[in-house]
């Protein structure tokens, strides 16, 4: 059984507190916080997980569902857009990936990398095969 294999990563961007950000990234083994020095922070998938779906609960005392876009735009500063990008296989059989862009009011716009299949029928009216199997 082959297991799903991904990588993720943000661009840089200010947050509101620097303190209680790094704070909440720590509730997610999977990520390294990379500042630079415009005082900007990214984050770095160093376990080949991708984009976090659950954190450790220590009040619960076990790995909780979260939505981990919605969590982080509580930590943007005004005016300052978050990109999150992952990319991912499971061996050959197939490759996603998606991006998605959000700022501290919880807007988010996002696109996935299989929404190429419905362009390229808009733009040549041919439905091509996915390069999957």
């Amino acid at each position: 059984m082959a297991n799903y294999e991904a990588t993720a990563r943000s661009n840089y961007f200010r947050v509101k507190d620097a303190k209680a950000f790094e704070e909440f990234i720590d509730g997610f083994n999977s990520f390294e916080v990379v500042p630079d020095s415009e005082g900007r922070y990214a984050l770095i998938d160093r376990d080949g997980t991708g984009l976090p779906s659950s954190r450790y609960s220590m009040e619960e005392g076990e790995w909780v569902e979260c939505d981990f876009v919605a969590l982080l735009a509580d930590h943007i500063a005004d005016r300052e857009v978050a990109i999150l990008i992952e990319a991912g296989h499971e061996k050959a059989r197939y490759i996603s990936g998606h991006a998605i862009a959000l700022n501290n009011e919880g807007k988010v716009v996002q696109l996935n990398l299989s929404d190429i299949y419905g362009l390229a029928l808009k733009e040549f009216g041919v439905e091509p095969t996915r390069a999957e199997y």
